[in-house]
């Protein structure tokens, strides 16, 4: 159970700061507001940060603190749609595609008009 408490702490750590272990205090958030992260109520974290949480409770905080990391990078890697970037990529995306239609609408046609020039003749 040593394991996964360290395990915990040590993930918690990637989003809140450094841990105090004798305060068992994150450096950059207050215990409070790591616990509705979680989705956990202050008593349940208090247990968990204090060390006299059950192995089951430590298994399921670190999943929620696994799917946590995930969703962070995930929104990391991810454009975000108010950026710049995500409106160049999107115009560039755009024109690509309508060039495209354009390209095979024209060759259609002009496919058509040899096709039909032939049988006039």
């Amino acid at each position: 159970m040593d394991d996964l408490y360290t395990l915990i702490t040590e993930k918690l750590e990637k989003l809140y700061g450094t841990f105090d272990a004798d305060k068992k205090r994150f450096k950059k958030s207050s215990n409070s507001k790591i616990a509705r992260d979680l989705g956990y109520s202050d008593a349940q974290f208090s247990r968990l940060i204090n060390g006299t949480a059950t192995s089951g409770e430590y298994e399921r905080t670190l999943q929620n603190v696994d799917s946590v990391l995930k969703i962070k990078e995930f929104e990391e890697n991810t454009p975000e749609s108010n950026s710049p970037q995500f409106y160049i990529i999107r115009k560039k995306n755009w024109l690509i595609g309508t060039l495209l239609f354009l390209l095979l609408t024209s060759s259609t046609l002009l496919i058509l008009n040899i096709t039909n020039k032939k049988k006039d003749v």
